[in-house]
């Protein structure tokens, strides 16, 4: 019997961000024959970005993603939610109008994405074939209630729904009233929610015991690492979206502690995002024009052969919230050791002292600064030794060949 697969994304193949699928998607397609790939989030503008397996078919309907049409999906979706979804609106909300309103927000987007999918003919022919079929949301958010929704929508009993679950969709204590919608509703209607990080795996599990025995860690992964050697240059790199939550001014703050120019040091940071200008001329107030350079969004192969052209002395990350960042493993495949903020699953990733140093307060700057001088007065064999273990590290634990072969052989699995 066939096999097939369902994946549903905000973005992916468009646009940016949810790298770590590129290498996924290989191992995925190895293990079923077809696989029907659904970005949820792909406004007008959006390019395609990334090349898919043979046996993929993409669903690439656009439609404008502006607040002014978010509103109107809103307001378009309120009778038919105050009618069908009302119990399920208000019980998870305790009352509260903020969630009321963000469950209301959340389902009224939902349930304009699933108009569009159930009147769509190849999903109508893979969700009415008789085949075993997985769906596979990517996010543990709006993803998950798109999967759910299509699972009830074509009465597919038989079909297994899985969510990974990684930052913001799974960390419900850094909103307000600790709160993300829908999680009962979801955890009741899925068959396993996997976290990236145990820390997120133990928040969910504490406080939805209820369904403990659906939540599992599975590991995100970085391909094809290297163990480089040490450059004359020092220079360091950090690599992220550039916005609020990132922090990325800490690190600006801290390199301003430094004399870059005796230690003949570089900071590179790789990356755009909604804050990009206005944290480029915070460095450019702060810094000498010649001690760092913003190279924007860069494609994720790219990324590797920068380290492996310029061979960094340290990775940053001072991050206030992280799932497990993949930037971070990234660094670690490539032998280059890791200073970062302990938020998150990032302490799964960084042994303090073995393959990089982790920050106990993100915004301290003197720590951040401290931490720099660390590496920058390191003796040579130590340095090279803490190089040594960043890549034995990831070729442990965060070898993505290893992690995703296993993981999709074990969705397969879930067919049978």
């Amino acid at each position: 019997m066939t096999e097939q697969l369902i994946l549903i994304t905000n973005y992916f193949p468009f646009h940016k961000g949810e790298e770590y699928l590129e290498s996924e998607i290989k191992f995925l397609s190895k293990e079923f024959d077809q696989i029907l790939i659904i970005p949820t989030m792909v406004s007008n503008s959006m390019q395609r970005t990334r090349i898919v397996p043979n046996n993929c078919k993409v669903i690439s309907y656009r439609f404008s993603q502006n607040k002014f049409n978010r509103l109107k999906t809103f307001l378009k979706y309120i009778p038919k939610m105050l009618f069908l979804d009302k119990k399920m609106i208000i019980d998870s909300s305790n009352l509260n109008p903020y969630k009321i309103m963000y469950n209301m927000y959340v389902q009224s987007r939902a349930r304009d994405i699933l108009a569009r999918l159930t009147a769509n003919e190849d999903i109508i022919r893979f969700m009415t074939r008789n085949t075993n079929t997985v769906i596979y949301s990517y996010w543990f958010y709006l993803t998950c209630m798109v999967s759910v929704g299509l699972k009830k929508e074509f009465n597919r009993l038989d079909a297994k729904i899985i969510s990974r679950g990684h930052g913001y969709d799974v960390n419900e204590h850094l909103k307000p009233f600790n709160y993300l919608p829908f999680r009962n509703y979801m955890l009741a209607n899925i068959d396993y929610l996997y976290t990236v990080s145990n820390n997120s795996r133990d928040k969910i599990k504490n406080k939805y015991p209820l369904y403990k025995d659906k939540i599992e860690t599975r590991r995100l992964g970085a391909l094809d690492g290297e163990f480089i050697e040490e450059n004359n240059e020092k220079l360091i790199v950090s690599c992220s979206t550039v916005r609020t939550l990132k922090r990325i001014d800490i690190i600006i703050d801290a390199l301003k502690n430094i004399d870059m120019k005796k230690y003949n040091l570089r900071w590179i940071h790789i990356g755009d995002g909604p804050q990009f200008e206005e944290i480029k001329r915070k460095a450019e107030e702060s810094l000498q024009s010649s001690s760092f350079k913003f190279i924007g969004n860069i494609p994720n192969n790219e990324i590797k052969s920068f380290y492996r052209e310029n061979k960094p002395l340290l990775f940053i990350n001072t991050s206030s919230s992280e799932g497990v960042p993949v930037s971070i493993m990234e660094a670690l495949s490539f032998s280059i050791p890791v200073i970062a903020s302990d938020v998150g699953g990032t302490n799964e990733l960084l042994i303090d002292g073995y393959n990089g140093f982790l920050l106990r307060r993100f915004d301290d700057v003197l720590e951040v600064t401290n931490k720099i001088h660390e590496f920058l007065s390191m003796d040579k064999n130590e340095y090279k030794v803490m190089r040594e273990n960043a890549y034995k590290s990831w070729d442990k634990d965060w070898n993505a060949e290893k992690l995703y072969n296993n993981f999709a052989k074990e969705l397969k699995n879930y067919e049978q």
